[in-house]
């Protein structure tokens, strides 16, 4: 066993990528593939309901017009993919998906509750695909909130520029704090 302060060189690090590998493979052939995703799907599902909910109780308005709950079901659907189709490429590391974009394009046509809500179910069910689930899950939510409130008074593209430096520096420390 290897605890978080120990020091792994690079050869004792393959050898426990490669029993990492071999275990994840020997877990699917033993459980069923189709199972796992039926309750991926469950989850997915819930995270969807919630936020259904929360626009019935919040924003009633908005589930009365096709186009803004089309535009807000297109946005999480579109980091998902881009999730999926990164986290496929190992050259690529998930981080690189411009997830914070969710919070800043809903608050910027929406309000500031929707957009968290909206942040919070997207990385949620990206979470399913990330490799590192809560680490990407906390990062994203750290960064989301920073950049919900560093665009609170969006009136001149200089504050865009000054809220991309914020959400940067948001990431960076709590990349650091992992």
């Amino acid at each position: 066993v290897i605890s978080k302060g120990d020091v792994v060189d690079n050869e004792q690090f393959q050898k426990l990528e490669s029993l990492r590998t071999e275990n994840e493979q020997q877990a699917k052939g033993t459980t069923n593939h189709y199972i796992i995703l039926c309750g991926y799907a469950i989850l997915v599902w819930v995270a969807l309901l919630v936020l259904y909910l929360f626009l019935i109780i919040f924003r009633k308005e908005i589930i009365d017009d096709k186009s803004k709950i089309s535009f807000i079901l297109f946005l999480i659907v579109l980091m998902v993919v881009l999730a999926r189709i990164v986290s496929n490429i190992p050259s690529l590391n998930i981080y690189l998906v411009p997830f914070c974009m969710v919070p800043v394009i809903i608050r910027t046509f929406f309000d500031t509750r929707l957009a968290l809500f909206t942040h919070l179910v997207a990385t949620l069910i990206v979470g399913f695909i990330a490799p590192n689930g809560f680490e990407f899950v906390f990062l994203q939510m750290i960064a989301g909130i920073v950049a919900i409130f560093s665009i609170t008074n969006m009136q001149r593209r200089l504050q865009m520029f000054i809220s991309s430096g914020i959400i940067l520096g948001g990431y960076c420390l709590s990349y650091l704090g992992m």
